[in-house]
């Protein structure tokens, strides 16, 4: 598998669960922390922008109907990592967007290919 797919997919698992953590964990009842509270901040947009990103990234380095399939899969993913980690999953998300993020520093010469 490829390391920017791999980067891709991660990208847009931390960013579902970074948008849809608070509700829910309201639902569940677990603690939402500081960072999750606000509807509008800071990492709700990194979050959504990571989905975009990864998207679009997975749309041109893999053929467009694989990244509808990925995408899927990456809604499966991310409801299994939050009932896993349960409360943790605040702290899963916002790792695997750092970590996604560092993929693409290191790998991120060899994923432009001119």
């Amino acid at each position: 598998m490829d390391t920017a797919l791999i980067g891709s997919l991660m990208k847009m698992i931390g960013g579902l669960l970074v948008i849809t953590y608070k509700d829910y964990a309201l639902k569940k009842g677990w603690p939402v922390g500081a960072l999750f509270a606000s509807d509008v901040s800071w990492l709700t947009f990194i979050g959504t922008l990571s989905i975009l990103v990864g998207f679009v990234e997975l749309f041109f380095l893999i053929k467009w109907y694989l990244a509808i399939i990925s995408s899927l899969g990456v809604v499966a993913a991310s409801s299994i990592i939050a009932n896993i980690f349960k409360e943790k999953t605040q702290y899963v998300s916002i790792l695997l967007l750092i970590a996604s993020i560092v993929v693409y520093s290191i790998l991120g010469a060899s994923i432009i290919r001119v």
